[in-house]
């Protein structure tokens, strides 16, 4: 299925408050639920400006660290914006301590509604999943589901 931007007015009124937010820090951060509610995400709008992929991250993946899924994101995003070739698919990073890996997830495109009324399907998405220990070692994590 191929999505457009979003050109509807009224959508384009509440994509405000986030666009304001891409144009003030280069990103924004959404907190949202799949659907049905059972699962809590955050994910990336505005990496796509900057011709890198949007990220995602289920929120209880990250929910031991102190501030939770939504500050890693936060800084995984600081800390990939500064690297000059970009990312990519199976890329390791290490924010703070917690080493976490990027994997394609283009079936979750629908899942980021504020991207997707942004952007259409046209961009790029990458699960943010953690690691165990360091950069080498796969932590079988969930991904995230369409249900």
């Amino acid at each position: 299925m191929n999505y457009l931007p979003c050109t509807d007015p009224e959508i384009a009124q509440i994509l405000h408050p986030y666009r304001e937010q891409i144009n003030t820090n280069g990103f924004c951060l959404i907190h949202d639920s799949g659907q049905g509610g059972l699962q809590e995400l955050c994910y990336t709008a505005g990496m796509t400006e900057h011709g890198l992929p949007e990220l995602i991250a289920r929120m209880e993946d990250f929910a031991g660290l102190p501030d939770g899924t939504p500050m890693l994101m936060a800084q995984l995003v600081v800390k990939l914006r500064e690297l000059t070739e970009g990312y990519a698919d199976g890329e390791t990073h290490e924010v703070k301590g917690t080493w976490v890996r990027l994997s394609d997830q283009n079936l979750h495109i629908p899942l980021c509604g504020i991207a997707l009324a942004m952007y259409g399907s046209s961009y790029r998405l990458l699960q943010v999943r953690p690691c165990a220990n360091g950069p080498g070692t796969w932590k079988r994590g969930q991904a995230i589901c369409l249900n």
